[in-house]
């Protein structure tokens, strides 16, 4: 968690994170919706990334390599961010 980020912001990101992958999840099963293939390596066995959670539909497919490795520079980015404007 941010440390800037307050437990009512955080808990309301959660929410809209259940709910995009919810929403994903009923897609897919509806067959509205396949799972593509990892966009880094091709890999077949993909998770959903999501760049905003209140657009749950727009997904990203990567390995769980390739989300890992993603996340890990989302957050090395924002701990950049963070000593920039002096917020850690």
């Amino acid at each position: 968690m941010n440390r800037k980020m307050d437990h009512a912001t955080w808990m309301e990101r959660g929410r809209r994170q259940k709910r995009a992958l919810r929403k994903v999840s009923e897609k897919i099963k509806l067959g509205k919706m396949t799972r593509g293939p990892c966009i880094v390596c091709g890999l077949p066995k993909t998770e959903g990334h999501h760049d905003d959670y209140d657009k749950p539909l727009e997904v990203e497919w990567l390995c769980m390599t390739h989300h890992r490795a993603l996340h890990k520079i989302l957050r090395e980015d924002q701990k950049c961010h963070d000593a920039i404007t002096g917020l850690n």
